[in-house]
Order: structure tokens, then C-alpha cells, then sequence
């Protein structure tokens, strides 16, 4: 398979996430472990499935692989994509692969014997017998977005793959040595926990990226341009991908490609802390993924969010589906146990964006109608955005509207939302407002969220806290002042929300606004009520 294809309109590879990587125009991870492991079934002979979430780079995978048997001189690899082959009826399905055949043997293997008009999965299977018997190669078929023809189709076929595997051994009859089907959903699952005619096959599910690959790949960019990614920016962009190569990706560029980019200074953790910011706040096709599957589920997803919940009964339907479309991902605990939780810290902060409430009233704040009265553009003076104002904004926004937006608009009755939310929506109806971002910094199984909000230069910490009594307030103000100290700040906020406020001493002592100063950072405090 030729992938040097000529380098055209590039003058300088760069991070890609649409499509296959090619090496001369992109920033590339050589995947070798992986590609030994996929390489070793082949070379057996196997029949195998190749499952994983989209934009992990499986097409990559697939297409290196082949282009390294390729160059033994013993193989031959049949790419193909059945998601060309969707919304055919089964006769114009069968028209359309074979066209898909000719063109892969104009290209890949004019000796191969020319496809004849295909009336069913008879003729296909037929065709690839002839094309092992005439290259006199082991042929390796691989067939990517196969789920995407109906079951009618892939069953059939499916079933004639079982018959070929089984005789593989049987002389001259040129079964297909090995078949690698690529996608997202695993045969059962595709034929609606149907018994599969492929009941033979391994299964492989594609990993993500290595903290060392992650790095590799990010440095390619230093090799390129000179420009040094400083390890503390290396380090979190790991930790809070996960290694997600899409994510990896799209962090690269979110860092790299401002057009004003100096070279000559490095890339810092405060570089890294808005393009994060940025992602977050986003519209890309990974995210809807992410968020329309995990919607479908949302009582088990909020649960693995804020209890961060282990999973480890993998047979569990729904457990199934979100480790498919990659909300959740397999880990291993501390005895070698496998567990699935939310794939990474990330997707953690968009579901927790995604669940946020979206009752009338904070409609009315996104779209710019209720502030007390006032734009939001009030809070921006001089090009600075004045957080004590939004907090204080925020203050009388929910001792206004609070116990309504904490009931339901139709039954009235509480909401399992909490005030940590709607202080979250809020932010950000506001900061957007003015072309700002407000990120989740780290979420805890207590309900707490610490929540960054960016504005132009400007960056703020405000972390949110549950009361549960003195001694963990004296400890979030100590948390406070750490974060603050290591982000460079001089000061940060805290929001505690209290169903019981009235009552609570610190109110009488301090008042439900104040400030005070710890290890030389000045800490503003709120204390609001939320009782419904």
C-alpha cells in the first residue's frame, strides 16, 4: 500500500485529527507495540475484530500495518470502507463493492483477477479465493466502518468468513489468510446480541496513546521549529488526555498554531491552562459523541462523575455501550483487576458542562436577559474583567432565583442539581458573553468543583466547597492558597453552599461576603444557602 503520497500543499507537518495520518504532512506516533501485537495475528493466519472509539487512530493502525507486509513481498492487503457501501439496498450494495474492488486493483494490483458483476456475498467471497489462487500471496483483508451495512449483508458474509477460517488449512483452497474487521462496535453488539457466524474471531481493542508516545508526538513539534515544550506542559497534557490521541492532537494544535507564534519561547503550563480552557469550551465532533452517548445513560454517568464509581462487571449492557463509544475506559486497580471509569479527566469536564442544568431562568441569563437588569459588559472595565463583581453578581442572582431554579419547573420538587452547577452556568453564560472560557479544574466525590475562569490575560481560581463543618473549611482555605501559589495568583475564590446557612456560626462571625489573607494571597469567601 503506497501512503508516500506527494507533499503538494505543506511546508511544515503539523498535529493532525481529520483522518489518517500521513507521515510527510503530520506530526506521527510510531505505534510499534501495538503494530507488533496486530501484526503477530496476521502473520497467524487470524481472523479478528479491531474495535475501539472514533478518532483514536485505528484507520492509521491499519494502513501501516499492511504497508509493512506489504513490503515482505509475501502479502497483499484489501482495504476496504463499507461506509461507502451505506443506504444501498442489498443489490446496489453488492454493485458498489465491486466497483470498490476494481478500484483497489487499478491501484494496488493490476495482476489481481478483474471483479465480475457481484449479485451477492457468493460472488465476493468467490472473487477474493481467485485473487489469493492468481497473486499466489497471502491475502489480508481488512474492511473498515463495517458495521455500517445493514445485518442482511454482514451476516451472510460473516458467515462465509467462518467457513473460509475454518478450512484455512485445507490445500488449494486459498482461503483468505487473515481478516481484520475495523470499527466501532463489536460483532455482538452490531448483530443485536445475536449468536455470530464470526464466533472464530479474536478481538483487539486499540490503546491510547503511552505517556511516552503522547510525548513524542508533541516534540516533534521542538524537532520541527526549535520551540521547547516545557515538561510541566508535557506532563499535563497527559495527564489530562489520558493519552486520547485525538485529544493529544488537538491540544498540539490548539498550542502551536496561533499565527503569531514566537518560536523562540517556550511552551509553558500556563500556555497549556487556556488552550485547555479553549477545548473545553468547544464544538467538535468527539465531544458530540462523547456527550450524546453518555445522555443516554445519564443516571450511571453522573454517578461515575462525582463518585467516581468503578465499573467492573463488563458484562452490563450499558457498561458495554459506554466503553464502546469511549465514555468509559478500562483501567486496572492496584491487584491487576480490570475496572472501567470516565476515560479521562477531560471527558470528566465536558460531561459535567453537559449535565449542567438548563432550567428557564438560566436560559434567560445565557441569552443576556436577567443580570439585575444589566449587560454582562458592565463586569468589563479598562479591558479587565472584574470577578469580585460576577461573584457578587452571582451572590444576588441566587438569592433571587435561587430556590426556584433548585425545584422543577414542572413538579416543583427538588432538583438533584446543586448550587456547584449553577454557579458553573452562570460563569459561563457570563464569561462567553465577552469572549472568555470557564474550564473544570478537578471535580471530588464530595461535590465539590474548582472551577478556572479565563478572560484575555487574565486567569481566575474559584473553588466551591459543601459546608461540612469548620475543619474542612480551614482546609479548603489552605487548598485555596496552595492552588493559588503554584498557578501564580494572588487571589482566588471560595463559593461554600450551605442548606443550612442561617445557622451556621461562620456567617455571624463573618458576615456572608468577606475577605481575608493566607500565606500572603488574599481569599474572597462566599457563603450562600441553598435550601429549597
Amino acid at each position: 500500500m503506497n501512503r508516500n503520497i506527494p507533499n503538494i500543499y505543506h511546508t511544515m507537518r503539523e498535529f493532525n485529527i481529520l483522518g489518517p495520518v500521513y507521515p510527510q504532512y503530520h506530526y506521527h506516533v510510531d505505534r510499534v507495540a501495538v503494530k507488533a501485537i496486530l501484526r503477530e495475528k496476521i502473520e497467524k493466519g487470524r481472523y479478528f475484530t479491531l474495535n475501539a472509539a472514533r478518532q483514536i487512530g485505528k484507520t492509521t493502525l491499519f494502513q501501516e500495518i499492511i504497508a509493512e507486509l506489504e513490503a515482505t513481498g509475501d502479502y497483499i492487503g484489501i482495504l476496504l470502507d463499507f461506509e461507502s457501501l451505506t443506504d444501498f439496498d442489498p443489490a446496489r450494495t453488492y454493485e458498489m463493492l465491486a466497483l470498490a474492488l476494481r478500484e483497489w486493483r487499478e491501484i494496488q494490483a493490476p495482476s489481481a483477477p478483474e471483479p465480475s458483476p457481484m449479485r451477492d456475498h457468493g460472488d465476493f467471497i468467490q472473487w477474493l479465493k481467485e485473487t489469493g489462487r492468481g497473486l499466489q500471496k497471502r491475502v489480508v483483508l481488512i474492511i473498515d466502518e463495517f458495521e455500517a451495512v445493514p445485518t442482511e449483508i454482514s451476516t451472510p458474509i460473516l458467515s462465509q468468513f467462518r467457513a473460509m477460517y475454518l478450512k484455512r488449512y485445507e490445500p488449494k483452497l486459498y482461503s483468505t489468510h487473515s481478516i481484520l474487521l475495523v470499527g466501532v462496535q463489536t460483532i455482538a453488539h452490531m448483530l443485536g446480541g445475536t449468536q455470530s457466524p464470526f464466533n472464530i474471531a479474536d478481538q483487539y481493542t486499540v490503546p491510547y496513546f503511552t505517556e511516552e508516545e503522547s510525548s513524542s508526538l508533541l516534540t516533534q513539534h521542538t524537532e520541527a521549529t526549535g520551540q521547547i515544550f516545557e515538561q510541566g506542559a508535557l506532563d499535563s497534557v497527559f495527564a489530562e488526555t489520558g493519552g486520547q490521541p485525538f485529544l493529544v492532537n488537538r491540544l498540539g494544535q490548539l498550542l502551536t498554531d496561533d499565527p503569531e507564534n514566537d518560536y523562540s519561547q517556550p511552551i509553558t503550563q500556563e500556555d497549556f491552562d487556556y488552550a485547555l480552557a479553549k477545548l473545553i469550551n468547544e464544538n467538535n465532533t468527539n465531544f458530540y459523541t462523547i456527550r450524546s452517548k453518555a445522555k443516554l445513560h445519564k443516571s450511571e454517568v453522573l454517578e461515575a462523575l462525582f463518585q467516581n464509581t468503578f465499573y467492573y462487571d463488563f458484562q452490563d449492557e450499558v457498561t458495554q455501550e459506554l466503553l464502546m463509544f469511549g465514555v468509559l475506559r478500562v483501567h486496572e486497580d492496584q491487584n491487576g483487576v480490570e475496572y472501567a471509569r470516565i476515560a479521562n479527566p477531560i471527558y470528566q469536564k465536558i460531561l459535567v458542562k453537559a449535565f449542567a442544568p438548563t432550567h428557564s431562568i438560566m436560559r434567560q441569563v445565557v441569552n443576556g436577559h436577567v443580570v439585575n437588569g444589566h449587560a454582562f459588559n458592565r463586569f468589563v472595565v479598562d479591558n479587565q474583567l472584574h470577578l469580585d463583581h460576577v461573584m457578587d453578581s452571582f451572590k444576588a442572582f441566587m438569592e433571587e432565583h435561587g430556590v426556584r431554579l433548585l425545584k422543577s419547573e414542572a413538579t416543583h420538587n427538588p432538583l438533584e442539581i446543586s448550587g456547584q452547577y449553577l454557579l458553573l452556568s452562570y460563569l459561563t453564560a457570563i464569561l462567553r458573553s465577552v469572549g472568555g472560557f470557564v474550564t473544570v479544574e478537578s471535580l471530588s466525590t464530595a461535590g465539590e468543583i474548582d472551577l478556572a475562569g479565563f478572560f484575555r490575560d487574565q486567569r481566575f481560581i474559584i473553588e466551591t466547597k459543601v459546608w461540612y463543618g469548620n475543619a474542612r473549611y480551614e482546609e479548603g482555605l489552605e487548598q485555596l492558597a496552595n492552588y493559588l501559589r503554584v498557578a501564580g495568583l494572588r487571589k482566588g475564590y471560595m463559593v461554600i453552599f450551605d442548606n443550612k446557612k442561617d445557622d451556621n456560626k461562620l456567617l455571624a462571625k463573618k458576615g456572608d461576603v468577606f475577605e481575608l489573607v493566607l500565606q500572603e494571597k488574599v481569599l474572597r469567601v462566599y457563603l450562600i444557602g441553598v435550601t429549597v
